[in-house]
């Protein structure tokens, strides 16, 4: 195992949410890589330190705080009409971008008045032209289509 590797798979080793394998891999690995080994033991000492951190509980009243600061910031968000305005707007302005970049896609793929992909893609192309087959190309080249 190389050491970028073991060292993606330190976290998930410490974790034990890797396969017996792997894991045995990982081992065999930190066995003979010293680096790996001080990675390894910095972040057991990380998650060590983090589990001792003690736990916050928020008071009482903070989602109901939380829950009615939202919804007066939602109701004034849609009671400004110059927001409502650049809302829409902004609506119009992506819908419109997909449209027109969708037309240029499709512009794009469309045949221009290029005779072998008309043949092409009509399958009339062949190795041999017949004189019908060179009055469809003359004619089509300049219909204007």
């Amino acid at each position: 195992m190389q050491c970028k590797e073991a060292k993606r798979l330190i976290s998930s080793y410490i974790d034990g949410e890797i396969s017996p394998d792997k894991r045995r891999e990982v081992e065999a690995h930190l066995l003979t890589c010293p680096d790996c080994r001080r990675e390894l033991e910095m972040m057991e000492k990380i998650v060590k330190l983090i589990h001792e951190l003690p736990e916050i509980e928020p008071y009482e009243e903070l989602s109901d705080k939380i829950w009615v600061k939202y919804t007066l910031e939602k109701d004034e968000f849609l009671k400004n009409p110059f927001r409502k305005f650049l809302l829409i707007l902004g609506f119009i302005a992506f819908f419109g971008a997909i449209i027109f970049l969708a037309q240029n896609y499709f512009k794009s793929q469309s045949f221009d008045k290029d005779i072998y992909s008309y043949y092409n893609f009509h399958g009339k192309m062949s190795t041999s032209i017949n004189e019908n087959t060179l009055i469809d190309l003359v004619l089509y080249q300049y219909s204007g289509k």
